[in-house]
């Protein structure tokens, strides 16, 4: 009775959620799905009491649909993790005996002299970030900023696996912790630090820098301009041109038009030719309204090519 009048209360106060887990649970019965346990029991728990709050309730109605509570810690049921994406698998506590090879880490914290001086301190953590090196890296730009890329031999086949991951999961999963002691200056000093903090606070730890390169925009849109015939082309070559009709073809031909002021825009293309920049204290102005002088196509074509070999033609954040 008391199961009953359970699911009453469960069916009056949460109707919705409890007939989708209901839905869900039949669906996988039919199928045969046996998936992890603490799902259902996570839903149930959601659905029953608050967060942090404790009651008969849910495990009355967990215990009717033939859970524990502590199959969640279950070690020996692996079923469930044949339903989890390689992604995964790489980032459980037993991947090392499971899906890739362990990490030597008696080669990475041997050392070779005992570090009982504070420049063999530096010399033996030096050589710890080279060796993490061969298996760790670092994100610095993009989606996966912050996160650390992880190289093991794969157990199934000749090759790598890699998995990303967060500082705090690889301090979990790697909780190795470096010891020394050694005296400076008459005094007794140790350090006692997780191998994991020791390599993120190395300034010579291996990152992953962007690999795409984006061109300057202005770079792009000048020399999409010289490309155009005489008869289409926008730019009077060798002549005083009006600075609005150049300006609002630039940002027409760009994804943020806000994000450029008139002032950049300018300054981008002095760069490119210096010889358009004009006198200091002293604005150019044609039939009062401003101007700016624009050399040849060629003298233009030729400050391209010299623009386009400098680091400047990158577009800096």
């Amino acid at each position: 009775m008391h199961s009953s009048a359970a699911v009453a209360i469960v069916k009056q106060k949460t109707s919705k959620l409890y007939s989708r887990h209901c839905r869900i649970t039949s669906e996988h019965e039919k199928i045969g799905y046996k998936g992890p346990k603490r799902q259902k029991w996570n839903m149930i728990s959601q659905i029953l009491t608050p967060r942090g709050s404790h009651g008969t309730l849910g495990r009355t109605i967990a215990k009717d649909l033939g859970m524990r509570r502590n199959d969640r810690n279950d070690t020996t049921n692996t079923e469930w993790q044949e339903f989890l994406l390689p992604a995964q698998k790489h980032s459980l506590g037993n991947c090392e005996e499971t899906v890739v090879q362990p990490i030597d880490w008696k080669f990475i914290l041997a050392f070779t002299e005992p570090p009982n001086t504070p420049k063999k301190v530096r010399q033996y953590l030096a050589q710890i970030v080279q060796n993490m090196n061969a298996h760790f890296s670092i994100h610095m730009a993009g989606p996966d900023i912050g996160k650390i890329q992880v190289e093991r031999d794969s157990r199934s086949a000749n090759k790598k696996d890699t998995v990303l991951l967060r500082p705090w999961r690889c301090q979990q999963l790697f909780p190795r912790r470096v010891t020394c002691r050694w005296i400076e200056n008459g005094k007794p000093c140790t350090l006692f630090k997780p191998v994991i903090d020791i390599w993120l606070a190395s300034s010579s730890r291996r990152e992953i820098l962007p690999t795409v390169k984006l061109q300057h925009p202005v770079y792009l849109w000048l020399k999409a301009q010289v490309s155009m015939p005489d008869a289409v082309a926008l730019i009077d070559y060798g002549r005083l041109n009006l600075r609005k009709p150049l300006y609002e073809s630039y940002l027409a031909s760009v994804l943020n038009p806000e994000d450029w002021i008139s002032k950049r825009f300018w300054q981008s293309l002095y760069k490119i030719l210096p010889e358009v920049r004009p006198p200091r204290n002293r604005r150019i102005r044609l039939k009062g309204e401003g101007a700016v002088f624009m050399p040849s196509r060629d003298d233009i074509i030729e400050q391209i090519g010299a623009f386009s070999a400098s680091e400047a033609a990158q577009l800096h954040f």
